[in-house]
């Protein structure tokens, strides 16, 4: 699995040359371009017929059949082409580089899982055997793998606790191999089924960052568990939730308890195995074959333990009686495999994931195509033929894989040279490692997880780019190292999703405006360039608009816009009762004058003479406000009788709001009710809604559901920029400035003008009141 790398920096950027667009036609609604450009009809096929169709494809020929089992078994169809003079020597000698390594870490990670390292070396061989004739992936090496080999401990410990017998004889050794192949089984036959009902898409739901946060956690579960044999000490093994904190008390307990021989070998071999890889990996590109360390490790310490006499003199633990030969066939025990469906689950699912990340990484580099689907099958027959032989659950090893790659393997042959050294070792040289002590093989294990150590690197880069996915790793990690790695890869993958589903729940909503000279748009809030149009809102939803979001997008709307309709409803129902209010008393008021004054008649003559002074100005000021509320309340109406409110305007000027939903990849009902909503609610304050842009899935959806018969095709355009030329034409066409008198004259006191500028966007509150100010001047 690749590593995330930071792109690199380009001090010279070479700009393109820029090239001119000139498009000249009619912008369109939906009505429009339906009516010249006729949509092609989809058929519509029932889950019966489908089947019947695909039934009817299938013919029993030797054709068939033979196109069948080369898709199944792909050697069958690579083996006969391949080249011998150009892949035969690159597959050998990975072959045997790649086999040096399976030996080490086979019996490394045997004993990993709690089982004798014999039950490792048939690991690393059955599966690979048959992964090599099933596996579309010519470079991963499969066999055994640290992250699921404590993976398969954690099961195994606890189905042997469960079954124990209180009393009488009991090979623990040997019912550990029995569980653990039973285990294998399950693993396996999960995987063959998701890979026969082609459900190879179940691996996108773990993200690289989720499993790379995993197995980072489970190395450090890994790290754990070779604490006994590094200091020779005897730790009780926990499980579940905190189990390396209980782990690392008990260590520090017993640790006067060490035995110094075995402590001694694995500070040893740690050292020079580190030193020498640091400097492996400082000239990699000078060496052509990597040094098979952990074999001269093993080689070198099995001699000196063997002619020391440690097991005698110093009570070091070894690894004992190795048997020769390869095991007999037996059934896994389907007794065992109840308490461990669930373990299965999560093994099966991380192992795909795990080889498919990696098999993709060597596809895309050498060129070739990798199928998911056929990798599940693959994988699933490898567990299940491997449990027949007492294997444990296999996986690809990440560093076998990348060690077969680069010395120069081409195809899956490679994995069966490799096999060869191992049936070798299984035949005649098994018995020699007899004196190999345990803490030597820990100290393999413990080499080995560098490369997930330094997975830790991936904060910083997740951090910079996407501090989502950073969130991922930490938390899968954590979790995964403090509550067990079934329930770590649960919490990851949980909160995955929830990621995803709080990023649609709260999508990014933005209002859109022109870049100057083009037909361009772009948020305001990210280029200072995108001018917003006058009188015109346009709003753009980033995510499918459904259930979990719709009132989100609708707040949102009415916030950015500073359009908020009930709002604005509220306040001129406010403004409404007000001054109904104010005339109530006015004319109260008046009537209470003309009770007085028709007591004391003096008053009445003396007021009426001061009345008539001001007639004139009053005719004025009714003339004005009779205009003024003819604007206000002019609305037109269409042939069909409806009302156009395009020149109603609010304070702001806005008449027009426009939907953008290109980035709706899909919309539900709730969504739909939604967009009801929020027309209905503009079109009360007087604002235009169209919607522009949309999908076909999304447009067939508003049409199937009523929705576009409802608000009418006219208002749906086939692009944003045609949706603002129609509005701005349909402005101009509707202008009421012939409404506006330009003088008026009369007024006492000389010639009094009152130039009203634009009175078909007055409003009826504030510039009601700036009119009477002047008119009051």
């Amino acid at each position: 699995m690749a590593a995330y790398e930071e792109p690199p920096d380009t001090d010279i950027v070479h700009p393109r040359k820029r090239h001119s667009i000139w498009i000249n036609r009619p912008s369109f609604n939906e009505l429009q371009f339906q009516e010249i450009h006729e949509e092609s009809t989809k058929e519509k096929t029932s889950l019966g017929t489908k089947i019947s169709r695909f039934v009817g494809r299938q013919q029993c020929t030797s054709q068939s059949l033979k196109g069948f089992f080369r898709r199944v078994i792909p050697i069958l169809d690579w083996l006969p082409a391949y080249d011998i003079k150009r892949d035969l020597m690159g597959d050998c000698a990975a072959g045997l580089t790649v086999g040096i390594m399976r030996l080490p870490q086979g019996m490394a990670y045997g004993l990993l899982a709690t089982l004798a390292p014999v039950y490792g070396l048939y690991t690393v061989f059955f599966p690979a055997i048959i992964y090599a004739m099933m596996g579309t992936s010519r470079h991963i090496s499969v066999g055994s793998f640290a992250v699921v080999s404590i993976m398969t401990a954690v099961a195994v410990d606890r189905v042997v606790e469960e079954t124990r017998p209180k009393e009488g004889p009991y090979n623990e050794g040997l019912e550990r191999a029995k569980i653990a192949s039973s285990l294998a089984f399950l693993v396996g036959m999960i995987q063959f089924v998701l890979g026969a009902l082609r459900l190879g898409f179940v691996s996108t739901y773990l993200a690289e960052p989720l499993v790379r946060g995993f197995t980072t956690g489970a190395a450090f579960y890994v790290f754990n568990s070779q604490f006994k044999y590094l200091f020779g000490i005897d730790v009780m093994r926990y499980s579940g939730p905190f189990a390396i904190i209980k782990t690392f008390i008990d260590l520090f307990s017993n640790l006067a308890s060490t035995n110094l021989s075995e402590l001694i070998i694995a500070l040893v071999n740690l050292i020079a195995l580190v030193s020498v890889k640091e400097l492996q990996d400082k000239y990699k590109d000078k060496m052509k074959y990597p040094i098979p360390l952990e074999l001269f490790s093993i080689v070198l310490t099995t001699l000196v333990s063997h002619f020391a006499r440690l097991e005698e003199r110093y009570g070091t633990n070894v690894v004992g009686k190795i048997p020769t030969g390869l095991p007999l066939p037996s059934l896994p025990v389907f007794s065992y495999m109840e308490s461990m469906i669930m373990d299965a689950i999560v093994i099966a699912i991380v192992t795909f994931s795990v080889s498919v990340s990696v098999s993709y990484i060597f596809a895309k580099k050498n060129n070739y195509e990798i199928d998911a689907n056929q990798e599940l099958v693959a994988l699933g027959s490898m567990s299940v033929v491997g449990s027949f032989f007492l294997c444990y659950p296999a996986a690809t090893s990440l560093s076998r894989s990348l060690l077969q790659e680069i010395s120069g393997g081409k195809t899956q042959l490679t994995s069966l040279f490799s096999c060869v050294f191992i049936l070798i070792v299984l035949l005649f040289i098994a018995p020699l490692f007899y004196s190999l002590p345990k803490s030597c093989l820990a100290a393999i294990v413990v080499v080995a997880l560098r490369g997930m150590f330094r997975q830790f690197k991936d904060i910083k880069v997740l951090w910079k780019y996407s501090k989502i996915d950073c969130m991922i790793w930490l938390v899968t990690w954590s979790s995964t190292a403090l509550l067990g790695v079934d329930l770590g890869l649960a919490v990851g993958v949980v909160f995955a999703i929830m990621t995803v589903v709080v990023r649609t729940q709260k999508p990014d909503c933005s209002l859109m405006g022109k870049i100057p000279g083009t037909d361009i748009y772009r948020d305001v809030a990210y280029y200072k360039d995108a001018e917003p149009i006058q009188g015109i809102k346009i709003f753009r939803v980033h995510s499918p608009l459904y259930y979990a979001n719709s009132d989100y997008v609708k707040s949102t709307l009415y916030g950015k816009s500073k359009l908020n309709p009930p709002e604005i409803l509220r306040t001129r129902a406010k403004a409404e009762t007000k001054r109904i209010k104010m005339e109530t008393r006015a004319k109260k008021k008046e009537v209470r004058r003309r009770k007085k004054m028709s007591k004391h008649p003096k008053l009445d003559e003396e007021y009426e003479m001061t009345s008539n002074n001001t007639t004139i100005v009053n005719d004025h000021k009714k003339d004005l406000i009779e205009q003024l509320n003819q604007v206000e309340n002019h609305n037109h109406h269409n042939d069909n009788g409806n009302v156009e409110s395009i020149e109603t305007t609010l304070e702001d000027g806005t008449h027009s709001l426009v939907l953008d939903l290109g980035s709706v990849s899909f919309i539900d009902c709730v969504g739909i009710s939604a967009l009801k909503s929020i027309i209905a609610d503009y079109e009360k304050i007087g604002i235009n809604v169209v919607i522009a842009h949309c999908k076909e899935n999304v447009r067939e959806m508003l049409l199937q559901s009523g929705f576009m018969k409802q608000v009418g095709l006219d208002r749906m355009f086939v692009t944003l920029h045609d949706a603002i030329q129609q509005i701005s034409s349909d402005l101009e066409g509707h202008s009421v400035n012939k409404f506006a008198p330009e003088h008026i004259s009369g007024a006492p006191g000389g010639d009094a003008s009152y130039e009203m500028k634009d009175l078909c966007n007055l409003d009826k509150g504030a510039d009601r009141d700036q009119l009477h100010v002047e008119m009051n001047e």
